[in-house]
This record gives C-alpha cells, sequence and structure tokens, in this order.
C-alpha cells in the first residue's frame, strides 16, 4: 500500500522499470463494505531526446555581427528514435519575448545514444545587450518520449560595443 490517508484525491507512482504491472485500488468509506478495483499497466523502452553542446560563433560577437547558433540532439532513451523537427528561437533582450524564429531543422532518426548537431547559419544580426537563445528538440511531438520536459536548452550571450581607439601622433 502506497499511502493511507483519511481522504485521498490522488496518488502517484513512478514506474522505474518496463513490463506489465497491476495496480489494485481499494476505496473504504465508514462502515461500507470496501470497494476494490485493479488497473492493467504496460510500460515500454522509449527514446528520450535532449539538447546538449549550445554554441554561437563568433565567440565575442559585437554588434553588426551575423551569428551562427548551433545545439546537439540526442537520444538518451532506451530505444531509438524517428525522425523529428528542432527548433531555435531567440530572445533579442533576454525579457521573455521570442523575437526570431527561424525554420525548424529536420532531424533524422536517432539511435540509442546517437546525436545530430543542427546548426542555423547566419540566423541573425546582433545587436548591443544581453540575449537568450533556445533550442528544443522534438517541437512537433512527432517522437513519443520517456521524458517529454527535458526537450528544451537555453544560453544567454552578450553582445558589447567595440572600444574606440584613436593613434595619437608621437609628439
Amino acid at each position: 500500500c502506497l499511502a493511507v490517508t483519511d481522504n485521498p484525491k490522488s496518488v502517484a507512482t513512478t514506474y522505474t522499470l518496463t513490463g506489465s504491472f497491476t495496480a489494485k485500488v481499494i476505496a473504504e468509506r465508514g462502515a461500507a463494505p470496501p470497494a476494490e478495483d485493479r488497473v492493467s499497466i504496460t510500460l515500454s523502452d522509449r527514446p528520450d531526446l535532449i539538447v546538449q553542446s549550445l554554441t554561437f560563433s563568433p565567440l565575442s560577437p559585437v554588434p553588426g555581427n551575423s551569428i551562427t547558433l548551433s545545439g546537439t540532439v540526442k537520444n538518451q532513451g532506451t530505444v531509438s528514435a524517428g525522425p523529428s523537427s528542432t527548433r531555435l528561437r531567440i530572445d533579442i533582450n533576454n525579457n521573455g519575448t521570442w523575437d526570431v524564429l527561424p525554420a525548424n531543422m529536420s532531424t533524422g532518426a536517432l539511435a540509442v545514444n546517437a546525436t545530430e548537431i543542427e546548426t542555423w547559419s547566419n540566423v541573425w544580426t546582433t545587436t548591443i545587450g544581453t540575449h537568450k537563445f533556445e533550442i528544443c528538440a522534438d517541437v512537433a511531438g512527432a517522437v513519443a518520449e520517456s521524458n517529454e520536459n527535458n526537450n528544451c536548452e537555453s544560453r544567454i550571450f552578450g553582445v558589447v560595443a567595440l572600444p574606440i581607439w584613436k593613434e595619437i601622433p608621437p609628439s
């Protein structure tokens, strides 16, 4: 028995193994006879797509640079993942708005522990400030995953103005 309470509304259990299980629910209320039901649960192996190793180029962008953004999609699940699509979005002022939404990239099928690098070349011309980009795997939900809540990764970067150097002639 997982829990005994006077007025439970729900009980959650996380199964870490694959296979078939039977959940038995017993409801008791006062002097009435208990009600009982059983539910069969089958858990199977699934892929799990994540994004890691976010990069931007140039490494020290200045205003006016064309920036290239990349991320690695990895299947950390226990079975192969079918093809999916990967999204990039840019928050120009790191204020919670996604201002730049380039086309999604097609990500091929990935074996267990396989990776694929997705790159958006010259996707945005930089401006001074603090910016954020986010890359998300399987944005269309094409792959049924063991964890649907770990598909995105983000990174913050800054763009600063170049110092102005003035050459002073020798006196």
